[in-house]
C-alpha cells in the first residue's frame, strides 16, 4: 500500500527551510533580499539543499575532473540527501506544482545556463521522493553542459546547491500558471521589463513577450500590447510537464484583472537603492507580486560614445543593443549566410567558438525557434568567445501548419534575450532589421571558408561600435581568400590516414610500404600542421604553416617524402575520380598534387635562403 503524506499545514513557501551547508548564490541572494525587500512586493521562500550535498554526490560516485553530465543523471545520491528528500517531499502539498532550481556557487540568477525542473506532487510519498530525486539529478547534470562550461570559461568547477519553491499561479482547467511573470532588470543603465502571460520559463521564441525599457514601462503600454500575446507556458496538472497553451478569451479576462498589481512591482523596483535582477510572478489569490529570484547587479558604466567617421564599409546599423563600447577584431562567422542552415551548422559553431577568440557572429533570428525542426538552439557555448553578436531580425509575417516561419525579435526583443549573458560577458550585441539581408552579406565579398550546410566564414577585419542610441558594424579592408581551404585539407587527411595504414602493413611489397610511410609523413608533418587549434581553428589556418616551422636540416628528407607521395597519388580514390573527369577539364590539376608541388617549391626556397 502506498505511503501517503500526512495532511498538515505546510511551511513550504512561507519560510526558509535549509538543509546542508552553502545554499549557493541564488538562494543566499533571495534570503538577503527578503530582509530588505521594498514595500509592494513579497519574497517567495523555499527549501534550500546546500552545495555540500552536491560535493558528497560527486565523492560517492567517484566523479572528478572532466565530468560528463550524463553520469549524474543516473548517479547514486548520498544517504544524507535521501533523508533530506524524504523531509522535503513530505512538505509538498498534493497537486500544487513545485519547481526545483539550481543555486550554483558561481552564478547568480538570470543566465539560464542551468536547468530548472517542475513536478506536481501526487500525495504518494515514495513516488514523490523518486520524482524529486530524478529532477535533482537533472539539475546537477546541467552543471556540466556545454553552455555551463562556456559560462564558466575554464574557471574551476565550484558546484551547486538546490532551491525548491512552490510555483506561483492559479488553476486554468487542467493547467496551472501565474497570470503574469517575467523579469525586471537593468540593461545599459535603463530599467527593462520582459513580461509574459503564464510561466516565466525561458522560452526561446521571444515573440511571445512584451519588452519595455525606461519610461516606456507602464500599465498603459502593456495594455496596448497584451492582445498580441497568443500563447502561454503552463504546467499540465496531469503530467507535470510544461506545455504551451492558447490564451482563450476566458483566460485573458482573468489575467487582465491582475494588471494593477504590476504597478506595485514597478514602484517597488524604482525604490531599490542599487540595481537588481528580479524574476517575478503574479497570481489571483495573492495581493502582492512575488519575487522568486533576486540578485544584485553590478552595472557597467554606459560609455558616452558617438559614431566616428566610418573607417570602412558599413555592414549593419541598428537600435537594439546590449553593452556600449568599441571592439575591433578579425573574422566574421555567418550562420545561414543567405542560404539556410542545419543543426550541423550549430554544432560546428560550438566548435568554432571553442577554437576562436574575438570574432563577430552574425545569425538569423530563426536559430531561436524549432520551426525548422532543429532541436539545438543558440546558447552561450556558441558565442562565449565572440567580441560581438549581430542578430538579423525579421518581423513575423506568416504561419505554416501552426508554426511561425519567422519569429519576431524586433522591438528590442533580441537584445533582451541576450542581455543577461551578453552584459555579464561584456559581449556587444546588435539587433538589425535589414531590408535585404542577402545584399548585406554580399558586401563581404567571396566567402573564405564554408562550414556546415550553408554557413560561412569571412577572414576580414571588422569594427563594432555600440552607443547608447544604436550600434554599427563596419568591415575594414577586404576579405582574405585562401588558395586551399581547411575543408580541403581535412578531406585529404580523411583519405590519407586509412590509405597509409593499409599500405604500411603490406608484406613483401616494399614500394607500397614506402608509399604508406610517405603518406603518413605528408599527413602528420604537412596537412595536420595547418591548424594549431584543431579542426575548427579557421582564424589561424595556414595550409603551409609547416614550411616555416620545420628546421632546415629536416627539409631535404621531407621533400623526398612529399615527392614519393606524389608518385603514388594514383592509389587514392580521389585521384581515380579526378582521372575519370580529366577529359572534360584537361586544364585542371589534381588539387592535392598541386598543393604538394607548391609545398616542395616553398620548402626549396626556404632551404636556399
Amino acid at each position: 500500500m502506498a505511503e501517503r503524506k500526512r495532511i498538515v499545514e505546510s511551511k513550504f513557501g512561507k519560510e526558509w527551510i535549509l538543509f546542508g551547508k552553502d545554499p549557493g548564490l541564488k538562494t543566499q541572494d533571495l534570503i538577503d533580499f527578503s530582509r530588505q525587500a521594498p514595500f509592494g512586493v513579497q519574497t517567495l521562500a523555499g527549501v534550500g539543499i546546500g552545495a555540500t550535498l552536491f560535493d558528497e554526490t560527486l565523492r560517492l560516485n567517484n566523479l572528478a575532473g572532466n565530468i560528463n553530465g550524463q553520469d549524474l543523471l543516473h548517479c547514486q545520491l548520498p544517504t544524507s540527501m535521501s533523508r533530506i528528500n524524504r523531509q522535503v517531499a513530505s512538505l509538498l502539498p498534493n497537486g500544487a506544482p513545485v519547481v526545483i532550481r539550481s543555486s550554483a556557487r558561481d552564478e547568480r540568477g538570470g543566465t539560464g545556463v542551468y536547468y530548472s525542473g517542475f513536478m506536481v506532487p501526487s500525495g504518494d510519498l515514495q513516488k514523490d521522493i523518486a520524482e524529486l530525486e530524478q529532477t535533482e539529478r537533472a539539475v546537477y547534470a546541467s552543471y556540466y553542459t556545454n553552455q555551463a562550461k562556456a559560462y564558466r570559461q575554464g574557471a574551476d568547477s565550484q558546484g551547486m546547491a538546490l532551491l525548491v519553491q512552490p510555483v506561483i499561479g492559479d488553476r486554468f482547467d487542467n493547467h496551472f500558471m501565474p497570470a503574469f511573470s517575467g523579469v525586471m532588470t537593468m540593461v545599459d543603465g535603463k530599467p527593462t521589463l520582459r513580461l509574459v502571460i503564464g510561466l516565466g520559463t525561458k522560452a526561446v521564441d521571444m515573440d511571445e513577450a512584451i519588452v519595455l525599457t525606461g519610461n516606456d514601462i507602464s500599465i498603459n503600454a502593456i495594455s496596448q500590447r497584451l492582445g498580441a500575446l497568443e500563447k502561454a507556458d503552463a504546467i499540465n496538472l496531469s503530467t507535470g510537464h510544461v506545455q504551451s497553451i492558447s490564451i482563450t478569451d476566458k483566460e485573458r479576462e482573468r489575467v487582465y484583472g491582475q494588471l494593477s498589481k504590476l504597478t506595485l512591482l514597478f514602484d517597488a523596483y524604482r525604490k531599490n537603492k542599487q540595481p537588481f535582477y528580479w524574476e517575478f510572478a503574479i497570481d489571483e489569490q495573492n495581493k502582492l507580486p512575488f519575487i522568486v529570484q533576486a540578485a544584485p547587479e553590478q552595472q557597467k558604466n554606459v560609455l558616452k560614445l558617438e559614431f566616428d567617421k566610418p573607417e570602412g564599409t558599413i555592414l549593419y546599423e541598428g537600435k537594439d543593443i546590449v553593452n556600449t563600447g568599441v571592439k575591433k577584431g578579425r573574422g566574421i562567422f555567418v550562420v545561414g549566410a543567405g542560404q539556410g542552415y542545419s543543426s550541423e551548422d550549430l554544432h560546428i559553431l560550438e566548435a568554432l567558438n571553442k577554437a576562436s577568440k574575438n570574432f563577430l557572429l552574425v545569425l538569423p533570428d530563426t536559430v531561436f525557434t524549432k520551426a525548422g525542426g532543429y532541436e539545438q538552439q543558440i546558447g552561450l557555448s556558441h558565442f562565449s568567445n565572440a567580441s560581438g553578436v549581430v542578430e538579423i531580425q525579421i518581423p513575423k509575417v506568416s504561419y505554416a501548419m501552426g508554426i511561425p516561419i519567422t519569429i519576431d525579435h524586433t522591438k528590442n526583443r533580441g537584445g533582451t534575450h541576450f542581455s543577461e549573458l551578453c552584459k555579464r560577458k561584456d559581449i556587444l550585441f546588435l539587433g538589425v532589421q535589414p531590408q535585404d539581408a542577402e545584399a548585406d552579406i554580399s558586401q563581404l565579398g567571396k566567402m573564405t571558408e564554408r562550414f556546415g550546410s550553408g554557413s560561412g566564414f569571412w577572414d576580414v577585419d571588422y569594427k563594432m561600435t555600440n552607443t547608447s542610441s544604436g550600434g554599427r558594424v563596419e568591415i575594414i579592408g577586404s576579405t582574405k581568400l585562401r588558395e586551399y581551404t581547411a575543408q580541403q585539407l581535412y578531406d585529404w587527411a580523411d583519405e590519407l590516414y586509412p590509405m597509409a595504414s593499409s599500405l604500411v602493413d603490406v608484406i613483401g611489397e616494399d614500394d607500397l610500404v614506402e608509399a604508406g610511410n610517405a603518406f603518413f609523413t605528408v599527413l602528420n608533418d604537412c596537412v595536420l600542421k595547418a591548424q594549431t587549434g584543431g579542426r575548427w581553428d579557421l582564424l589561424n589556418f595556414d595550409p603551409f604553416r609547416f614550411v616555416t616551422q620545420i628546421s632546415k636540416e629536416k627539409i631535404p628528407d621531407l621533400i623526398i617524402q612529399i615527392q614519393t607521395a606524389q608518385r603514388n597519388l594514383g592509389l587514392l580514390d580521389s585521384y581515380v575520380n579526378y582521372e575519370q573527369y580529366r577529359n572534360y577539364y584537361p586544364e585542371e590539376e589534381f588539387p592535392f598534387d598541386a598543393y604538394l608541388h607548391k609545398a616542395v617549391s616553398l620548402l626549396t626556397e626556404r632551404l636556399h635562403t
